[in-house]
């Protein structure tokens, strides 16, 4: 959900959970939530659970970091999804997620919507 504040980006990794719900529901409410940005925007899921990553431009970490916490609750019920708690938030600048990305988990392919395990 980029911003277009100017600035540095910043890859972002939202994780959310609460009470199970089917996964056929999750499911077609992430894509609508990632249909907002499909260029940018992809989510993993099980039935109580949710990854969010995406790239997002700010003027600094505390300004993204809270627009990244934030777009839960702004789509949701837009997006039809169920009212999770987020419980993991990371951002790194594009240059840290360049130098870590090796020892990080795969990032997801922008627009995809895949099922964890």
């Amino acid at each position: 959900m980029t911003a277009g504040l100017g600035g540095t980006l910043w890859h972002i990794t939202i994780l959310l959970a609460g009470d199970p719900i089917p996964l056929d529901a999750l499911g077609r409410g992430l894509r609508r939530l990632c249909d907002l940005d499909p260029a940018n925007m992809a989510a993993r899921y099980r039935a109580g659970a949710v990854e969010l990553q995406f790239w997002d431009e700010g003027s600094d970490l505390e300004t993204v970091a809270l627009s990244a916490a934030q777009l839960w609750r702004s789509s949701r019920q837009g997006a039809g999804l169920p009212d999770w708690s987020l419980v993991g938030l990371q951002v790194l600048e594009r240059a840290r997620w360049r130098e870590r990305r090796l020892t990080l988990p795969l990032a997801m392919a922008p627009g995809s919507v895949e099922v964890l395990p």
